[in-house]
Formats: C-alpha cells, structure tokens, sequence
C-alpha cells in the first residue's frame, strides 16, 4: 500500500455506511477480496463481510457477501480462497451487487461495523449507529472513542487487539453502556484483510441479546420458584411426549420412584416401561384415564400405586392437562405428581378403626349410642333399641329425654353430660320395653365424630342386680335387729 495512496471517506449520497468507490475500481486491483466471517455462538447468520478498500485508499473495492450456514467456516475460507484464485468479477457487475449487499446490510437488526488499524469508522449499518445513539453519518470517519463508556471502550479495544493479534474470527458477549443506555451484546469480530493478504482493519458483527439474556433469566428464576414450591409440597412433574412416544419424569420424580436420571434434566422412559411402574391392580384404570385425556381432553386425575425398585411402595395423585400445538393436535400430557402414601395409609388406618367400631357396636350386649351436644339420638346400636323395646329403624331421632326419666329434671347432671370430657358415670331411671320402669348405668365420653364433639354412651339395665343388693341390704337389717333383741352376737372367722 502506498504511504500517499488517497483516503476516500463513504460517499453520504448513496445512504447510510455506503461503501463507496473511486475509478481504481476493482479492475484496478486484478482481484477483490472477499472475508468470509462465520455467525456468532448466539446464532447469527455466516455472514461474509468485505468493506470497500477505496474508503482507505487501499486499490480494492470491498463488498458484502452472505454465505447459509451450511457452508461452515472451513467451507467459508475456501470460498474466500477460491475466489482470490479465479479474480475480480466483470466490473460491470459490481455497482448492483454492491448495491444489493448494501441493501442487506442497511436493513438487518444485527449491529454491522468495521474500523480501520487508526480505529475509525470505515462502515457502520443503521442498526450499530442506533445502539450508539446516533445516525451513520456522525460516525464514519471518526475515532470509536467516545461513544461508549470508558469501561466498554477498554474492553471492545482489548478484543480487537486480540482479533488483530489472532487474525481469527472470535466471539465474545459483551456488556456495554453507550448513550443509548446498557446493553448485553454477542459480537463476532475478525481481521479485515487487504488485497495482499495484510490485516488494514476490523469488523465486527453482533447482536443485541438483552432481552434474550433477561427472558433466560426471568425463566430460570421462575423455574426456581416452581421447584421450590413444588418441593416444599411434596410434588414432582412428569409428561407424556405423544409424538415421540416417551414418558419425561423429572429428577426429583425419578428420584421419587427409587430411578436413576438418564438425562441431564430426568429420566425418558417408554411408555411401557412406565406403565410396568404401576400397580397391576391400578395399571388398567390408569391407562383408561390417560386414553380419555388424550381423546376428549378432559383433565387428567388418578390415584394410583407403583412399587420403587426397593421393593417399597407408593401412593401417587396425578393432576394433568392435554398440551396441543397450533393447529390443535395433541402434543404432550403434562401432570404434577404427588406422593399420598401418608395420606392412604391414614384413611385405611381409619377405615380399619371403623370396621373394628362397627363390629364392635353391632355386637356388644350392652346399649352403645351416640348423642349430640344437645342430646338427640344420632346413631345406636340393636342392644339399645332391644333394651327400650322398640325397632332398630324406630329409635332414631329420639332425644335423651324420651327414655331417661330423671336426666330433664336434673340440671346438673345434664349440663355434665354435656360439659364433661372424662368418662362419667351415673344411674338414672328409664323408661324401658313392656313399659316398665328401671335403673340403668350409664357411662358416658365425650368424643369426636367427624369434626363435631359428640357423646358416646354405654348403657345397661341393672335393675335385677340393684334389687338384689337391697334385698341382702333388708336382709341384714332384720337380722341385725333379731340378733339385737336375743342378746347374741356375730363374729367371723
């Protein structure tokens, strides 16, 4: 390159960081070079990039080519060698494609930017001069100084020192503050090479990923936040892949059933390795569940039992949903799990409880009821009914007061009954079977039926054994009296 050679700045006329041009076009220089960049790690496009060399007073003429991915960056620089090789196109051809190629760049949203070795701005795209806060034209030329903090400035000139000293493509994320305000950026930087092979600048292609990075985080944090939820409520979550098929359970799932993640994020299962999970007793239900979820799309609910690989096993409450696509076809089942084996075992600790109350007030001899607070019949066993002389279907509803002569008049005693929470026990006078009157004992306890206080009383009749103990009580007072008249005594030994 000649030390005298002529800079010639971006002609304004032609648009925003147009490439401009002199007569040394690219029939003087018998070749142009073409710099092949590959997109960046966030996924940009393979974008070739060649800035034009009149801007430098180099005797080239730039230009920018797009390459598909697929070439790849191997298959991008034999491209750029191949066509070193072969020469410039007809010079006829240049002002259109170069116009095409400018259009490109003019209308893309990725920041496209190129810097001289003195760091100024030899092309800059609309979409890199608005995150700088300005428009093409008060950039090009001028120094990259100034238009970032100096914190991003000291980092963008340590990459492109490291580009320059490489002369490879590298890929950075960036943080940055300009005027615009802060921004996170993935950027591809690489040498911006001349005719002879020499590096006579940078380029730079990147893209905003602010939003990106923040949607990632947002995400992240939500899913955190569901973990945690879920964990401290016992639940896991599992879905059902209807394309594929597999079942997805997640770690803390596979985990529940005694499994071994196979994935990085849970473990995929067939679905026939994940029906062999459930209970045979449970399996057919649990597959006529999902089948009508799939087909009607009702909710999915279902409990069911499923032995882990310990041999241990486990109560498990689905709750899922039907996910489908945009044209509305099934695509997954998703469902939380959560772990009821607590909870079953309660309710069957219960249920037995129950059975063994029930055997037991269906069958014992004395008269077992339940009355509420305020004294009304609730529930009473035959011996009850057998003992007011009246059918087991006719004592219902009856109060306390229909057979307990004594109880209405007897304040006291009934506010006790009521009151007490220790077992009580009392004798009063009944009204009982054939119409007679007699004594009978009763103990009573207060309890809990369902989530209301009730009385639970036993009662029998204990008028032959109270008559008994009065006729001995007479009889030893007659003959403490005949013994008294004769003089005689009593002794025991």
């Amino acid at each position: 390159m000649s030390a005298g050679a002529p800079i010639h700045r971006p002609d304004p006329a032609n648009g925003p960081g147009h490439l401009g041009g002199t007569s040394a076009g690219p029939a003087a220089c018998g070749w142009w070079p073409l710099l092949l960049c590959a997109g960046c790690a966030a996924g940009l496009p393979l974008v070739g990039v060649a800035i034009a060399g009149p801007v430098l007073g180099l005797p080239v003429l730039g230009a920018l080519a797009l390459a598909g991915l697929a070439l790849g960056l191997p298959a991008a620089h034999r491209l750029q060698r191949h066509l070193a090789a072969v020469g410039s196109p007809p010079a006829a051809a240049m002002p259109q494609t170069l116009a095409h190629l400018q259009a490109i760049a003019n209308a893309s949203d990725d920041v496209i930017l190129a810097k001289d070795l003195q760091r100024r701005f030899v092309f800059i795209n609309p979409a890199a001069a608005a995150s700088l806060g300005c428009q093409p034209s008060e950039v090009l030329g001028q120094l990259d100084e100034g238009w970032l903090s100096a914190e991003s400035q000291a980092l963008v000139a340590r990459h492109d020192a490291q580009v320059l000293a490489s002369r490879q493509l590298m890929t950075f994320e960036e943080t940055l503050q300009s005027p615009g305000g802060e921004f996170l950026v993935s950027s591809t930087r690489g040498p911006l090479l001349g005719a002879d092979g020499t590096v006579v600048g940078v380029f730079c292609i990147a893209r905003d990923v602010t939003a990106q990075r923040r949607a990632e985080q947002a995400l992240h944090e939500s899913q955190a936040w569901l973990g945690l939820a879920m964990a401290d409520g016992g639940q896991t979550i599992w879905q059902l892949d209807l394309r594929q098929p597999r079942v997805l359970f997640s770690t803390e799932a596979a985990r529940q059933l005694g499994l071994t993640p196979n994935m990085p994020d849970g473990l995929a299962l067939t679905p026939e390795a994940a029906q062999a999970l459930v209970h045979p007793d449970d399996r057919s239900r649990v597959r006529a569940a999902l089948s009508r979820t799939k087909r009607e799309g009702v909710p999915y609910r279902e409990q069911y039992r499923v032995t882990r690989v310990d041999g241990r096993q486990l109560w498990l409450s689905d709750r899922g949903c039907l996910i489908r696509d945009d044209t509305g076809q099934p695509l997954r089942l998703l469902a939380t799990v959560h772990d009821v084996t607590a909870q079953r075992l309660a309710e069957q600790q219960r249920a037995d409880a129950a059975t063994r109350w029930h055997f037991l007030f269906q069958q014992s001899q004395d008269a077992v009821y339940l009355l509420d607070l305020q004294g009304r019949l609730i529930e009473a066993n035959p011996a009850f009914a057998a003992l007011l002389g009246r059918p087991v279907d006719a004592v219902a509803g009856l109060h306390i007061g229909d057979w307990d002569l004594d109880l209405p008049s007897d304040c006291a005693q009934r506010e006790a009954l009521r009151d007490s929470h220790s077992i009580d026990s009392r004798i009063s006078r009944w009204q009982l079977a054939g119409g007679r009157v007699g004594e009978v004992e009763t103990r009573v306890q207060r309890v809990q039926h369902g989530d209301e206080p009730v009385l639970l009383c036993s009662s029998h009749d204990v008028s032959a054994q109270r008559a008994v103990a009065q006729r001995l009580r007479s009889s030893e007072q007659r003959l403490a009296l005949a013994l008294a008249a004769t003089g005689m005594g009593v002794w025991e030994w």
